[in-house]
C-alpha cells in the first residue's frame, strides 16, 4: 500500500518512541488491553494510552474487543490493523534489484569460464593426435580452406557462445523489467 505523506508522517511520530515500538510489537504477540501494555512495558497506563492514540492514528493499532476486568470494568483490547509491517527508508529497490542480477550474472560467467577450461581439457585428452601433412606440421595456422572458427580452441568455442546466450538473457531480462 502506497503512503500519503500525512500518513507517513504519522506512522513516523507514532514510531518515535521506544515506548512505541514496544507496545506495537507486544500487540503483534498478542491483542491485549491497555493495562496488560502497561504491566509489560512497565509504564504507567497514561503514557501507554497517549502511545496508543498515536499508533490509532497512525491506522497501526485498532480496537478489536472489549473485555471485563476481574472487577468488572470494561477494558478495549488492541491488536496490529495488518497482520505485518515492513519499512523502507532510503532504499531505491530498483538499485538493490540490478545489483542482484549483477552479482547472479557475473556468477554465471564464472560457472561459464569453469565449463569452457572443462570443455578445452576434455577436448584434449580424448582428441586423438593428428599429423597435418599439407600444412608442414602443427602450429602452422590455417590454410587457404580452413576457417577462423575451426582453429579456435573448442573451451574459447563453449565460453564465446554461453557467453552470448548470457548477453541474449540479461537483454531480454532488461527488456521485461523496464515494461513493468
Amino acid at each position: 500500500m502506497a503512503l500519503d505523506e500525512e500518513l507517513a508522517g504519522h506512522i513516523v511520530k507514532a514510531l518515535n518512541s521506544q515506548t512505541a515500538r514496544d507496545i506495537l510489537s507486544q500487540v503483534h504477540t498478542e491483542p491485549c488491553p491497555s493495562s496488560d501494555l502497561a504491566e509489560t512495558t512497565d509504564t504507567s497506563l497514561q503514557t501507554i494510552r497517549y502511545h496508543l492514540d498515536r499508533l490509532i492514528e497512525a491506522d497501526l493499532v485498532e480496537v478489536v474487543d472489549t473485555w471485563y476486568s476481574e472487577t468488572g470494568n470494561e477494558m478495549q483490547v488492541y491488536a496490529p490493523t495488518s497482520a505485518a509491517l515492513v519499512l523502507f527508508a532510503g532504499i531505491d529497490t530498483t538499485t538493490s534489484e540490478f545489483e542482484s542480477a549483477f552479482k547472479q550474472f557475473l556468477g554465471s560467467v564464472g560457472i561459464l569460464a569453469v565449463g569452457s577450461i572443462l570443455t578445452q581439457w576434455a577436448a584434449q585428452a580424448f582428441r586423438p593426435a593428428r599429423n597435418n601433412v599439407a600444412g608442414g606440421g602443427a602450429g602452422r595456422g590455417a590454410t587457404f580452406g580452413q576457417s577462423i572458427i575451426d582453429q579456435l580452441p573448442p573451451g574459447v568455442l563453449f565460453f564465446a557462445g554461453g557467453l552470448l546466450l548470457l548477453i541474449m538473457f540479461v537483454g531480454w531480462w532488461l527488456y521485461r523489467t523496464s515494461r513493468l
